[in-house]
This record gives structure tokens, C-alpha cells and sequence, in this order.
């Protein structure tokens, strides 16, 4: 499968209040592609070179902010419609009550999200409370709808996202404290299905619903002018779930979310001695997790994935005001770490890369 997008937009911003702010805009995102070969929706049977296909999601949208106390106290909230086009076939019965494929049509889908948020700053404590609530929506990709291990029948992903959380400063504001609580759900979550249909094993579908909650700590220290240190902690708990209804009663099928850790841990020092010189560390540690061990022709089973611990030193130098030198080393540690199952990170490895900037160009 092969495919491309175009991305466009347009956004106006109004100042009419000294302490509002109306920005109002558009966009639009195509996208097209073709295969060289596909699958029968309905039968396992290879059918010939899949025709270039095509989708197109424009939207309009408007978000205002209000900052009646300047900065101390903000308002926020927005409002956005989105169309989705695409085609698919229809569906219909064959006199025996096998399912077959009608002709294929145009589908638009409408979609409207919205977001929510304040902040209150206190002053005297230089403490900041904020909460925000936003829905959005996802519709399938090119390569999800059209590609052999897709499905032109798959929904839009639509997602509602609740947060809240606090700011300390401290020590002149060279420390910052914050916490925040989340919990987010989406409904038709697209997932990888890893079962096997006698044809191909593997297939986007539509699997329900995906929660993931928890808890996201920071904590930001600056000594001195030069030196910045930051570590940053997340607790996450996920799950995703098919509600089914047997004997008039109502269950929920849980199954394990992938790739998503339950703990994970960040550190970054960031060191800048000379206006010339650079220099930044980060180590990043990814707890357990589980993953889909896949053992084609036999059925994928579910695996947990150890600690893996990502690093990386970047150190930059700008011996002149346009150019910049810089050297990365990535997986200080040399670790064997797997992200997904199967698939290791490099090694130990090095880059070293030239950037010139000119006249906003680069």
C-alpha cells in the first residue's frame, strides 16, 4: 500500500476585548492511495489490484479565551465540525442469506468536538489550579480503511478527555511542582485484531472501548542560569473492553491494552555553560508492559515485555550565528531493549549532523 496526504489551513485571530482573544480557522487534509492487491470484506478470496482511493476531512472551528485578571485567571473553551469523505461498498443479502458486497458509493460522516478550561493562579503563593474537558474525534487512516489488513467499514474513533491537576513555583521560581490527575475513554477504538480468519491473520477493527487513567508528576529544577534539571513520573492504568450482552444480562469483555506501561520515568539535564555550547542528558525508564507475540500459522499470545530503559547525550555547538554542530549518542547503556515484541532498539550508536539557518530557512 502505498499512499500520500495534504495538509491545509487557515486561521483568523479577532482582539476586539483587551482581555479576549477569538481565533476562528479552517482545515482540510487529504489523503490517497492504492494497493497492489486486497481481500474480499466477506470471503477469503484475493481479489485483483485495489483502484487508487481517496479521502478528504475539512473542518471549521472556533476558540475563544478570555483573560479577565491577565494571566492569574484564564478562561478558555472552543467549539469544531468536522466532514469526513470516503468511499465503501453497501451491503446486502444474496436470496440464501449470504452476505455480499453492493455497489460502491460516497459516505460523509459529521462530527462535532468541543473543549473546556479555566486556570486560577493565587498570587501570594504563586499556585496554579487548571482543569480542561475536550472530545475529539479520529477517523480511520488510508491504510486502516483500504489496505488488505483493513476494513472500509471501520467508525471513527471518538474520544472525551477530563484533567486537572496543580502548579507550585518555589525558591524565586527556581522549582516547579505540578500534578495532574487525567482520565480519558474512546469509543470504536481502532485496534489490531492479531486472530486468524483462514485467509489473513490480522485485521483493523473496531474493538469497543479503551480507558486509560492516572496520575502525571513533574518536577523542574533550575540552580542557576545555566543548569536545568527535570524529572518527570506517570502512573497510567488502561484497559479496553467490548460490552456483550448474553442472557438479556450485560457483560464487559476486558482484554490487555499493548504497549501501554503502568509506570514510567523520565530524567533530563540540560546544561548550557557558554552562549556556543549545549548540552543535554536523558534517561527514560519504561516498565513493564504487555505485548501481542505473534506465531504465524498458530494464534498470537498475550506476552509481558520487561523494563526497558532509553538514554540518549545530545551536545550542540554554534561556532557562528547561522551554523550549528551537534553530536547524539543514543542507548548510552547498550541495552537489548525491546519496545515492541520482536523488534530490539539499536545499540550503542552515534550521530553527528551540521544545521545552517538562513534567512528563517533551513
Amino acid at each position: 500500500f502505498a499512499g500520500e496526504t495534504l495538509e491545509t489551513s487557515w486561521r483568523h485571530t479577532f482582539t476586539g476585548l483587551p482581555f479576549q482573544r477569538l481565533d476562528i480557522g479552517i482545515s482540510f487534509l487529504w489523503g490517497g492511495g492504492s494497493a497492489e492487491w486486497q481481500l474480499d470484506r466477506n470471503r477469503p478470496v484475493a481479489l485483483s489490484t485495489l483502484p487508487r482511493r481517496e479521502t478528504l476531512t475539512g473542518g471549521i472551528y472556533l476558540f475563544d479565551t478570555i483573560t479577565p485578571l491577565g494571566d492569574d485567571l484564564i478562561f478558555s473553551g472552543g467549539a469544531r465540525g468536522d466532514l469526513f469523505l470516503y468511499r465503501r461498498h453497501g451491503t446486502a443479502t444474496d436470496p440464501v442469506g449470504v452476505p455480499v458486497l453492493t455497489e460502491e458509493h460516497l459516505v460523509a460522516t459529521l462530527h462535532g468536538t468541543y473543549s473546556i478550561a479555566a486556570s486560577y493562579r493565587i498570587a501570594p503563593s504563586d499556585t496554579t489550579l487548571r482543569s480542561s474537558l475536550a472530545t475529539a474525534f479520529k477517523p480511520p487512516s488510508l491504510f486502516q480503511l483500504y489496505s488488505a489488513y483493513g476494513s472500509e467499514f471501520l467508525k471513527s474513533e471518538e474520544t472525551l478527555a477530563v484533567d486537572g491537576g496543580i502548579t507550585q513555583r518555589l525558591w524565586h521560581r527556581r522549582i516547579l511542582l505540578e500534578a495532574t490527575g487525567f482520565y480519558q475513554e474512546t469509543k470504536n477504538a481502532i485496534e489490531f485484531s492479531y486472530g486468524c480468519d483462514g485467509t489473513l491473520c490480522g485485521r483493523y477493527q473496531n474493538r469497543g472501548w479503551m480507558t486509560a487513567a492516572g496520575i502525571e508528576s513533574t518536577l523542574s529544577v533550575r540552580p542557576n542560569e545555566t543548569l536545568t534539571l527535570n524529572g518527570a513520573y506517570t502512573f497510567t492504568v488502561t484497559d479496553s473492553f467490548d460490552i456483550v450482552r448474553y442472557d438479556g444480562r450485560r457483560f464487559r469483555d476486558s482484554r490487555p491494552v499493548p504497549r501501554r506501561p503502568e509506570h514510567l520515568a523520565s530524567l533530563w539535564i540540560d546544561w548550557r555553560p557558554a552562549g556556543i555550547v549545549s548540552a543535554n542528558l536523558g534517561v527514560t525508564v519504561v516498565g513493564p508492559r504487555r505485548d501481542i507475540a505473534y506465531r504465524y500459522p498458530y494464534e498470537p499470545v498475550v506476552t509481558t515485555l520487561p523494563t526497558a530503559v532509553l538514554s540518549s547525550l545530545v551536545v550542540m555547538v554554534r561556532p557562528a550565528a547561522p551554523v550549528r554542530l551537534y553530536g547524539r549518542i543514543e542507548n548510552l547503556f547498550d541495552r537489548r531493549d525491546e519496545m515492541v515484541e520482536g523488534f530490539g532498539v539499536p545499540g550503542l550508536s552515534f550521530y553527528l549532523g551540521l544545521v545552517f539557518d538562513s534567512g528563517g530557512m533551513r
